[in-house]
């Protein structure tokens, strides 16, 4: 191929903080309109992956092409469910013209992480210099995207606290602590908060009740309490609930931890519910640092839970 000195190598990067709602959204493009861009590879990631961050999001990242003020499924190019790194050539053949961008749109990545994506390829002045470098056919898909087979990713709902626990010596009346969506099946992985007790010096149990909705109500699936010592009163407690853990209970004052085992595969269909079990709680007793970890599937597609 004759070299063209027209034409230079491409490589544009930009980011964004992942919101609240683990969202975030980088558009790249051409900066001027004697500006052609012949992309033949996006990269996305985040900072924090999955793998070297406990309950990090296996975030999910879609790519559009088109105006940067309409990112519709006519814009779409490609997707994938490993947006914590994953490349894309099926940009290779497209043409970006000044007042069109490449979208990167992420879904489920970690509040206040950083979304990146960067594009490599050829820019030239003119479209004439642009079709010596152009790839004739799109590339290969994002590796993340496998086509409908199903699919997942891990998120975590959390609340700080303290929260009031509502006294009350009976334990079938839970105190809700999440509703997995209207429209996901979710497995649940781990259930962990901490009791802080009052000063009243009656023995407390604590534990989680998993309800599933049945179309009509909502139905018990699991039920569990701690398995060892009551909770004192002044003491604070970490529990957690959660399958293949060995039951134990340790720890020194004023800080002890109990760990309770759960079943596999607990599937949650949508309008299920977790909620914290208690007997004899006490005025003033809270809960805090609450994690309930979940696998949410894209499907309601019972087939294929592995």
């Amino acid at each position: 191929m004759v070299a063209n000195d027209n034409v230079n190598y491409l490589q544009q990067t930009g980011s964004a903080i992942v919101a609240s709602d683990g969202t975030a959204t980088v558009q790249l493009g051409p900066s001027g309109s004697g500006e052609y861009w012949a992309p033949n590879i996006i990269r996305v990631s985040t900072n924090l992956t999955p793998q070297s961050v406990q309950n990090a999001n296996a975030s999910y990242c879609a790519v559009y092409h088109g105006s940067p003020a309409a990112v519709t499924p006519a814009a779409f190019l490609d997707d994938t469910y490993l947006g914590s790194g994953d490349s894309s050539s099926v940009v290779a053949g497209t043409i970006v013209q000044y007042g069109e961008t490449l979208t990167a749109s992420w879904q489920l990545a970690q509040p206040g992480d950083t979304a990146i994506a960067t594009v490599y390829g050829r820019t030239a002045d003119t479209l004439q210099d642009l079709q010596s470098v152009l790839s004739l056919i799109p590339g290969a898909k994002f590796s993340g995207n496998t086509g409908n087979a199903m699919q997942w990713a891990y998120n975590d709902f959390t609340v700080s606290g303290p929260v009031a626990i509502n006294s009350t010596t009976n334990p079938l009346n839970p105190q809700m602590l999440f509703q997995t969506p209207f429209n996901l099946n979710c497995e649940l992985s781990c259930v962990r908060y901490s009791v802080t007790s009052s000063a009243s010096a009656t023995p407390r149990a604590f534990g989680i009740l998993v309800t599933v909705f049945d179309g009509t109500q909502n139905v018990p699936l699991l039920e569990t309490y701690q398995p060892v010592a009551l909770q004192a009163s002044s003491s604070t407690f970490q529990y957690t609930f959660t399958p293949g853990v060995t039951s134990y209970s340790g720890g020194n004052s004023p800080a002890a931890y109990a760990g309770i085992e759960l079943p596999p595969k607990i599937i949650m269909p949508p309008l299920s519910t977790v909620s914290l079990l208690r007997s004899s709680a006490q005025t003033g007793d809270t809960y805090s640092n609450l994690s309930i970890l979940y696998r949410q599937y894209r499907t309601l597609d019972q087939v294929g839970y592995t």
